[in-house]
């Protein structure tokens, strides 16, 4: 049996805030142990709201709900910090596992926009696979007995899926591109990220636990994830934090794949000698080599970009590395380089300043940190992308995807690098 859930209010603890739940139980321990391989670990989530961070058939999947955090503002990420530090003190740790994964686990997806709900959501159960290593932790009440893992079901899939435009249409998209290309040029500022919404009705069965499968299947190199109904498949590691090792995945500058070998290779080439996808790239591996530079020392910044293929597109793509030279946890890294110039532009108040007046709509998780934490501080973060937010009861998908916009890009072309963006959701609908 899961624990039962019992809603209390920090209002007075977290000023802006925040309904949080946790389990009414003065006693609750979180029991880590090592099982047998379990297999596809997406297969063995059962229907409900679930959690998944899952690459190449590693990584961490969890239902139930130990503690649930809403929280806004621009010191959600601290305000988390002290929330989960509050929370663990609470939990009496049984790890006899201890590796990265292991103990009580809090998955979260923050909203771009600080004044947006951000969502963290801690697990009953969570299944970890890693390395040869399979594991399970339970947090529970004294003398309970584990719940056993669920059998692998069959999962509804839709009988259609018809798309619509969301805040703006294609055309109207392109006219704001248009017009931020002209302010560019004008020395406004460098680069500014313009991002798009398309809605999915979708009939039959929508279950979230199709997509995920879908996505990890058709995208294995990057992470599929699913926390409070946000759901995809992100390229791109915003941070991971192991021990006092920090590492960040920047990805900036994109070109469609045409199934050819041959002529991706030549599009590879053009994309590492493209003047304008480069700007684009360098900004981005600035602003994150900058933000990581405030906590680590050692650095490695790579001069040149290398191309990451992807099913559906190619990316430029630099790895930063660093050693931490603070004791700063997973969830201050993330607050150092959220917005990057990968989702938001440079200089970033005037990006966001532009993002707002011309997007005509909320991004609410899109291109906002997505991942996990444990009580040690580390954990891995990616940026929401390739991403939609699934309403199972109403049908609805609600799909995102954006571009970075500089002096010399083309709304035509943007627009049909934001469509190939907006494949993997829509194939992952596809009947």
């Amino acid at each position: 049996m899961l624990p039962r859930e019992q809603d209390i209010h920090l209002a007075g603890t977290y000023p802006e805030a925040v309904p949080v739940t946790h389990e009414s139980s003065d006693q609750l321990i979180a029991t880590t142990r090592p099982m047998e391989d379990l297999g596809d670990l997406i297969a063995l989530l059962p229907l409900g709201d679930n959690v998944c961070w899952v690459r190449r058939g590693e990584g961490l999947i969890g239902w139930g709900v130990a503690a649930r955090l809403q929280v806004r503002g621009v010191e959600r990420f601290s305000r988390t910090q002290r929330w989960w530090a509050e929370l663990c003190d609470r939990l009496t740790i049984d790890d006899s596992v201890s590796v990265p994964g292991t103990g009580p686990i809090a998955f979260a997806s923050y909203a771009f926009d600080p004044q947006d709900a951000s969502e963290v959501v801690v697990p009953a159960v969570l299944v970890g696979q890693r390395s040869g290593q399979t594991w399970m932790t339970v947090i529970h009440r004294p003398g309970e007995d584990p719940p056993s893992v669920p059998t692998p079901n069959v999962v509804p899939t839709p009988t259609s899926a018809q798309w619509h435009d969301g805040a703006l249409s294609a055309p109207e998209w392109e006219k704001i591109v248009g017009r931020a290309v002209e302010r560019i040029n004008a020395g406004e500022l460098d680069k500014v990220v313009l991002a798009r919404d398309v809605v999915a009705e979708v009939h039959g069965g929508l279950d979230k636990r199709m997509i995920l499968t879908r996505l990890a299947q058709g995208y294995p190199t990057c992470w599929t994830f699913e926390v409070a109904g946000l759901v995809g498949a992100t390229p791109e590691l915003l941070v991971r934090r192991t021990g006092d090792l920090v590492t960040s995945r920047v990805l900036a500058g994109t070109v469609r794949r045409r199934g050819d070998a041959q002529a991706d290779q030549g599009l590879a080439q053009q994309l590492l000698a493209s003047d304008k996808d480069l700007a684009e790239h360098a900004y981005a591996v600035r602003s994150v080599a900058r933000a990581l530079a405030a906590h680590c020392t050692d650095m490695d910044v790579p001069e040149n970009p290398t191309v990451l293929e992807l099913a559906n597109v190619q990316h430029l793509a630099t790895d930063v590395t660093g050693r931490l030279a603070d004791d700063a946890p997973l969830l201050a890294l993330a607050a150092s380089l959220h917005p990057t110039a990968a989702v938001c532009g440079t200089p970033t108040e005037r990006a966001l300043a532009m993002i707002a007046e011309l997007e005509g709509m909320s991004r609410d998780r899109y291109a906002g940190p997505v991942g996990w934490f444990d009580t040690r501080g580390d954990g891995e973060f990616g940026i929401a992308l390739r991403c939609a937010h699934v309403d199972e009861q109403s049908g609805l998908v609600r799909a995102f995807a954006g571009c970075g916009i500089v002096a010399g890009s083309d709304p035509e072309r943007e627009l049909a690098e934001s469509n190939a963006k907006l494949v993997p959701i829509r194939e992952a609908l596809t009947t």
